[in-house]
């Protein structure tokens, strides 16, 4: 079990329904008036399931998502989260309402973005793209842009161009900010024979998209993987 703090698997469902909702476009907008950030988990569900919009088996997605997200609500009551582990099942039953909304914006001819894993150089260019196919393998591409999957339109790649440049921006801000901070450290260890290895780290940078990264030394290279998720 963890705390607000750490994995949130409540955040991820209302994710997964606002950007089916407002991003995708579900059924045309149907819902976007209806559904916004404001409007709690279960209500929003509740919404979708009372819908004429829905067909039955869209419903019991929604339903068994709905019926498990309580659950958990009343396992892990106040500011609890279920673990990871716990919330498998509840995620699997999102990664099936994500597919209903993303089925709709592709039969309205709409460019859904799958899942991505790119390898980082140490000079912040793409070195390798692998897009996950639905069979569970992967397609590598040598190179690429960040965030941007193979073949995918020009529109969705001006945008993701815009929020690299964020990111970046973003991130340099964040460098420039930590090694000011140790070289404050530095000077004051040097005072006091103390260090506070605690005060030499910045917080994550939160860029215009979400990613994972994990950095590992690959002979002289350094190289990181970055896990670039559908919105």
């Amino acid at each position: 079990m963890t705390t607000s703090s750490g994995f949130n698997v409540y955040d991820a469902m209302r994710d997964t329904i606002l950007i089916g909702v407002n991003l995708r476009n579900f059924r045309n907008g149907a819902f976007s008036n209806l559904i916004t950030k404001d409007t709690p988990v279960v209500d929003a569900m509740n919404i979708l399931i009372a819908s004429s919009s829905l067909s039955s088996s869209e419903k019991e997605i929604v339903r068994s998502c709905r019926d498990e997200f309580i659950a958990f609500r009343n396992r892990f009551p106040g500011d609890q989260t279920p673990g990871l582990l716990d919330a498998i099942k509840l995620m699997g039953l999102g990664e099936k309402m994500t597919k209903m909304f993303d089925d709709d914006a592709k039969a309205r001819g709409l460019y859904v973005p799958p899942f991505m894993v790119q390898a980082i150089n140490k000079d912040g260019s793409v070195k390798q793209s692998t897009v996950m196919n639905d069979d569970g393998t992967g397609t590598v591409t040598e190179g690429g842009i960040h965030g941007v999957p193979p073949g995918a339109p020009d529109e969705f790649v001006a945008l993701q161009r815009e929020n690299t440049k964020l990111f970046t921006e973003g991130a340099k801000r964040s460098a420039a900010k930590t090694s000011l901070k140790k070289a404050e450290n530095k000077a004051s260890s040097k005072k006091d024979g103390k260090v506070d290895f605690g005060q030499a780290f910045s917080k994550n940078v939160r860029g215009a998209f979400m990613q994972m990264a994990r950095q590992y030394a690959v002979g002289a290279e350094k190289e990181s993987h970055a896990f670039r998720f559908p919105f």
